[in-house]
């Protein structure tokens, strides 16, 4: 229970960080593709893994990766909601493939639209075969 509030906690802490640097990112940075903004969303998404003691996460084969700005497909099971910071470690920029409803949440669904990330439209087909 302790562990779970502490957890939600450093996530809203994270998103209240993040509304206002991603966002001054967006409006001054000249940056098309989002790359700016969206590494700056997911460095600060990572905070609540490195914030809960619970929690002990090693990042590995990091070095196969000669260029962090090419394309490469991360795939997670998505057990919880942990999935989403844990795989924010990661050293590179990446865009999130998400449901179109969630571009809707206040907060992070602002942030998602301003990292750049893809929405999917489940209703659609042509959105779903992307």
């Amino acid at each position: 229970m302790i562990a779970s509030l502490w957890i939600w906690i450093t996530t809203v802490f994270s998103l209240v960080i993040a509304l206002p640097a991603v966002g001054l990112t967006r409006i001054f940075g000249r940056d098309p593709v989002h790359y700016r903004a969206g590494r700056l969303f997911r460095m600060i998404g990572s905070i609540p893994t490195r914030l809960t003691p619970l929690w002990r996460i090693t990042v590995e084969g990091t070095e196969r990766v000669k260029n962090p700005r090419n394309p490469y497909v991360v795939v997670s099971n998505h057990q919880s909601l942990v999935d989403i910071p844990v795989i924010s470690r990661l050293p590179w920029e990446m865009k999130w493939v998400a449901k179109k409803e969630l571009f809707d949440v206040p907060l992070i669904g602002w942030l998602m639209k301003w990292a750049g990330d893809i929405a999917v439209d489940r209703k659609n087909k042509r959105s779903r075969a992307m």
